[in-house]
């Protein structure tokens, strides 16, 4: 039995931490292995028990593989993720012709319920973190040189919070005051389906649509075979058309020249559910005193693919290291952690405001994806667009 892998009981619950991750997601999780040599008292906390389902589209692009290696599961990840992987994406323009983009770094799809669930447990055998399943963060306060985190079952306290709990969790509504702005904001559905005609292993399908931009919808293989079938759009376009995203996805592969013989032969497994995806087109502040937001917490999607996994994993890693500065220099004010702000964005923000600036460009001149496509025999503007969308 690994040293770590012991079950804690309710009695034994520690109720002070050094750090309290909240959300035990991608960058909860990545958080916490970055933590695990720190020698620092490291809590996760999460509201449901794992595994359990996250709604996304299920696509894990390749840097969230290069996160995993530098925090020294590179073995690990490449296990996990040979059955799955993906080497090309399908562009579909509105006028119905496409072209095949080639990745350059290796990414996969896999259901959230297996990849979060793989993630936590290498936490539970390898962090000597005390995980803490089942428990809500309801309200979320500063109190002298501790931050309280109160759930239904009890109280917890920490020196230093990292919010991995999402935009729409505690973490980031009660420390930063996030509030949803349509312009820098996503909407969108997600349904598995099996049975689909057409699946190419490797190959994740993106339609772009007359009427339905700024936004696509995607189509993404997993294994056993299964897809993850989903439509997404700005939300400030949404709200202007008035749309109802379940019942768009169901009239798109029903009415779609190329998807509605597809998905007439198709077993649809549920019905849409829907997320949001809160983009980093915006500059949100990401700490302040004793608090760090990572993931969709801090509004790390990017603007254009709608990846928020690997910016997630990302951005748990780089709060672990601040952290441990943290303690290292006994400092938890603003004006410290903004160390963290200036490293997040610095590595990510250039990326998120071009790639907001295409989509917003694609929405305006929906003739351009066309255009792109036509001119596909360009093996130069290929390879530029291989280096643009995916390193």
């Amino acid at each position: 039995m690994p040293i770590f892998a012991a079950i804690q009981t309710y009695s034994q619950l520690q109720t002070h931490f050094d750090i309290l991750i909240i959300g035990a997601g991608p960058a909860g999780s990545a958080a916490a292995l970055a933590l695990r040599q720190s020698g620092l008292r490291v809590g996760l906390l999460d509201k449901a028990r794992f595994p359990r389902d996250k709604v996304c589209g299920d696509a894990i692009p390749g840097p969230a593989l290069r996160v995993l290696s530098e925090l020294g599961f590179e073995q690990e990840a490449a296990i996990f993720s040979e059955k799955e992987m993906v080497t090309s994406s399908r562009l579909f323009a509105p006028n119905g012709k496409s072209l095949t983009i080639r990745w350059v770094t290796k990414a996969f799809n896999s259901k959230r319920f297996d990849f979060d669930h793989f993630l936590l447990e290498l936490v539970k055998k390898h962090a000597p973190t005390q995980v803490l399943e089942g428990h809500c963060a309801s309200e979320i306060r500063r109190e002298g040189e501790v931050v309280v985190v109160k759930t239904a079952e009890r109280q917890f306290t920490c020196s230093l919070l990292i919010g991995a709990d999402g935009a729409n969790g505690a973490s980031a509504k009660q420390l930063s005051g996030f509030h949803l702005d349509r312009r820098h904001h996503c909407a969108a559905v997600r349904a598995y389906c099996k049975g689909l005609p057409g699946l190419e292993a490797g190959v994740n399908e993106f339609y772009l649509l007359d009427g339905y931009l700024p936004g696509y919808l995607w189509i993404f293989p997993l294994a056993d075979g299964w897809a993850n079938v989903g439509f997404g759009m700005l939300s400030e376009a949404v709200a202007v058309q008035n749309l109802n995203l379940r019942k768009s996805l169901q009239a798109i592969v029903a009415t779609h020249p190329v998807l509605k013989a597809r998905f007439a032969q198709a077993s649809i497994l549920e019905k849409p559910v829907g997320f949001g995806l809160p983009l980093g087109s915006r500059h949100w502040p990401l700490s302040g005193e004793r608090y760090l937001l990572v993931g969709d917490a801090g509004s790390l999607i990017d603007p254009l693919q709608g990846h928020g996994i690997d910016k997630a994993m990302l951005s748990g890693k780089l709060a672990a290291e601040q952290a441990v500065r943290c303690f290292q220099e006994n400092r938890f004010d603003n004006a410290f952690l903004k160390q963290y702000d200036d490293q997040v964005y610095g590595r990510l923000y250039g990326e998120f405001k071009r790639n907001y600036r295409l989509l917003l460009c694609l929405n305006r001149f929906p003739r351009l994806v066309n255009l792109m496509v036509n001119m596909a025999q360009n093996k130069r503007l290929m390879r530029w667009m291989q280096w643009w969308m995916y390193g």
